[in-house]
């Protein structure tokens, strides 16, 4: 958690009892462990494979960033959030919409070129998240620019090295 942005919230989640965490806060978390049933033939057979998401049976899931209310009203187009800014790395782009409908968020640099783009499509209403890969960009200050039902809003980002 240290390694992360300050005032990026951290959980850890327990599937198996709901607990939340905040990893910021505690060091330590205590839980039952529930033997797992003998390793099947398969299971050792496909050992050396990739796991397969859809069979997981992971118990935790580090939560990182805060929970999006979905019964939190938009208004208007907005691009609330760029961070961290400035960034080395990837950065979270949050952004949100009144209405359903086509969004899209891009990268424009100093000269109005457009360098990358994070969304372009349809997205529900509400609040969503997309990542700029900053190590993909030069060092510089770039436009983060969303368009959406007719409407532009541009935030400022810096790429750092």
């Amino acid at each position: 958690a240290a390694a992360l942005p300050a005032g990026l919230p951290v959980v850890l989640v327990d599937l198996a009892t709901g607990v939340e965490v905040d990893v910021r806060a505690r060091t330590s978390y205590t839980f039952d462990v529930a033997p797992r049933a003998a390793w099947t033939e398969a299971e050792i057979d496909g050992a050396g494979e990739l796991a397969d998401p859809s069979a997981a049976t992971d118990r935790f899931v580090l939560r990182i960033g805060a929970v999006l209310a979905d019964a939190e009203a938009v208004d208007t187009v907005e691009l609330t959030t760029i961070a961290p800014n400035p960034s080395s790395t990837t950065a979270r782009v949050a952004f949100a919409v009144p209405t359903s409908g086509r969004a899209r968020v891009s990268v424009v640099d100093v000269r109005g070129r457009e360098v990358a783009v994070l969304v372009d499509g349809a997205v529900e209403a509400g609040r969503h998240e997309a990542v700029l890969e900053a190590g993909r960009l030069a060092a510089g200050v770039y436009l983060v620019r969303l368009e959406s039902g007719g409407q532009v809003v541009t935030r400022q980002a810096a790429i750092v090295r």
